[in-house]
């Protein structure tokens, strides 16, 4: 988790009211504070020209800690001193907002995801101080310029785009400056974690294509009884592994995490055998048939010092997050009853989900 503080010399700006609204800080472990004793690295927000003291106060109040300095500021010609402390000198601002093509280089794009497409508008940088590093560049008239860079002599860095409130709700612009803040303090980024799925039932493909699409997921083996299941995975997923052999894939070098999405009855006991070989573990909620399997499991994690966690898609639906604002903003007073129903006109499962032996039992 990165802490990033936040600091504006005056109050109401509105970019900095655009960082601390924007929606995807959680997922890209992003703890926004305005204690910057306690932060990681700073973002200092200058919608207007700084003075001198303005300045002073944020290198006292930064200290060592490295600073991202961002605001409309940066495109004012007249805000000389805080181009000097970025080590930079503009010439002019692309006027409107438009679509830009982000080229970020490898640190803040370790894994190769390729370039942003985002809407902003940015000062045309035509010099930049010898000690300043140039970490990502937008493109006009088929020349790049500098918009987000560090310069470790100072330990400041600059994000020049235009911080329009859609620009702050954009994703991959919250990991890029999360990549940003771990850069300049020399983190790097682990090596992708290599998954192998084990069972691809129902859920198989969703899980396939979440380790497709997450950045630091990389899906290696699919292990299923079915080879008709497995000719399934391979069209989605030719580069992996496939196996009829739980035990096969649980012994490989290759794989660090396994997803167990196995009938529930067998969880418990694929994730013993997954953790007992070293690897780490996602199970398929629910985590067992009884409490003691559960605490096995936890149990063996700690001792082998790996992870073992449940798969709980369903606290991250708008509906259920909706309903937990409301209690813990004790909207609806104290709850002593819940009363839930998921369902249709059907058979709720006419495999072993309707088997208490096998699921569990419906809750």
């Amino acid at each position: 988790m990165t802490v990033l503080g936040l600091w504006t010399p005056v109050d109401n700006s509105p970019t900095a009211l655009a960082i601390s609204q924007a929606p995807w800080l959680e997922s890209a472990s992003v703890v926004l504070t305005t204690d910057l004793a306690t932060a990681d690295a700073i973002v200092a927000v200058f919608d207007h020209s700084p003075d001198a003291g303005q300045l002073e106060q944020l290198k006292s109040l930064a200290g060592n800690r490295p600073v991202l300095v961002a605001g409309a500021a940066l495109a004012m010609s007249h805000a000389r001193e805080l181009h000097d402390y970025v080590g930079i000198s503009i010439s002019e601002t692309v006027p409107a907002l438009h679509d830009v093509r982000l080229r970020r280089g490898p640190a803040l794009d370790p894994r190769g995801e390729g370039d942003l497409i985002v809407k902003s508008a940015w000062p045309i940088v035509d010099k930049i101080a010898d000690d300043v590093e140039i970490l990502a560049t937008a493109n006009v008239a088929f020349q790049d310029y500098a918009v987000i860079t560090w310069r470790p002599t100072t330990a400041v860095g600059m994000f020049s785009l235009t911080s329009a409130s859609e620009l702050w709700s954009d994703r991959d612009i919250t990991r890029t400056i999360q990549r940003w803040a771990r850069y300049v303090r020399g983190i790097t980024e682990a090596s992708p974690v290599r998954v192998g799925l084990l069972a691809y039932g129902a859920i198989g493909h969703e899980h396939l294509s979440a380790c497709l699409a997450v950045p630091g997921l990389e899906l290696v083996a699919i292990c299923d009884k079915s080879q008709a299941r497995l000719d399934a995975a391979l069209a989605d997923a030719p580069q992996a592994m496939t196996t009829t052999d739980g035990n096969e894939m649980l012994n490989s070098d290759d794989i660090d995490l396994v997803i167990v999405s196995t009938p529930p009855d067998t969880h418990a006991m694929w994730a013993l055998r997954a953790l007992e070989a070293g690897k780490n573990v996602v199970m398929e909620k629910p985590m067992a048939l009884t409490s003691n399997e559960c605490d096995a499991v936890l149990d063996i994690a700690r001792t082998v010092g790996r992870t073992a966690l449940v798969y709980q898609n369903r606290r991250w639906d708008s509906d259920f997050l909706t309903m937990k604002k409301a209690v813990d903003a004790g909207r609806i007073g104290e709850m002593f009853h819940l009363e839930t129903f998921v369902g249709g006109f059907g058979h709720p499962c006419n495999y072993w989900h309707s088997d208490a032996s096998i699921s569990g039992g419906a809750i």
